[in-house]
């Protein structure tokens, strides 16, 4: 008989799997050449475990953070002249900043529901 906690991660390590997981679903569902087969492969991996719809909830609700998107966009674009090194200077700490706070955010968020 299955048990009620069998779908929840146990260990941080099946979170952190789980979490790349659903980051490798949201950037190929985003491709322009994503098949049937693989919809249909994110659809049967969704209904494996709720940890899994609850990753994927969370990965896109952080790309959708305004936040988060000025930071990568700004972070994506080159400086306006070759010779501007102090707006590098800026927005590279930001940028990373960024990185970790949604990789805290998830690591913790689907630490804290097991």
């Amino acid at each position: 008989m299955k048990q009620a906690n069998e779908h929840q991660p146990s260990t941080p390590e099946l979170a952190e799997h789980i979490d790349s997981q659903a980051a490798a679903w949201f950037a190929r569902l985003r491709a322009d050449s994503v098949t049937p087969e693989e919809k249909a492969a994110f659809a049967h991996w969704l209904q494996e475990a709720p940890a899994h719809q609850q990753a994927f909830d969370e990965i896109c609700a952080l790309w959708a953070d305004p936040l988060l998107r000025q930071a990568l966009k700004a972070a994506a674009q080159p400086p306006s002249s070759p010779n501007d090194k102090a707006g590098q200077r800026f927005w590279y700490p930001l940028f990373m900043l960024a990185c970790l706070a949604l990789l805290s955010v998830v690591y913790n968020g689907l630490g804290m529901s097991s």
